[in-house]
């Protein structure tokens, strides 16, 4: 994919629990754990990491390990999603 090409999602298609997912990390100011998505969203911790799993298959979701617990992983939304999210909104 080029640099002007940007990759664009259907957002209607997604699982709720994806788009739960995608929620909770667009009104979060700082990157959560899946722990803490857990606790915010009240899903099964089964659906909540199968919901991250999906979302970064499909590049609407990063993932790096946290600073303190490297056992952990810290999620955000890719540039890409926040632009689409962005527009979105906007329409």
């Amino acid at each position: 994919m080029s640099e002007t090409q940007q990759q664009t999602f259907d957002f209607k298609e997604l699982a709720t629990s994806e788009l739960l997912v995608i929620k909770i990390l667009e009104v979060t100011d700082e990157e959560p754990t899946q722990k803490e998505i857990i606790k915010r969203s009240r899903l099964v911790e089964r659906t909540a990491r199968h919901a991250l799993e999906k979302l970064r298959e499909k590049n609407i979701v990063n993932s790096r390990p946290a600073l303190v617990d490297a056992r952990q992983n810290r999620y955000s939304l890719t540039e890409e999603a926040k632009s689409q999210l962005n527009q979105d909104t906007r329409e």
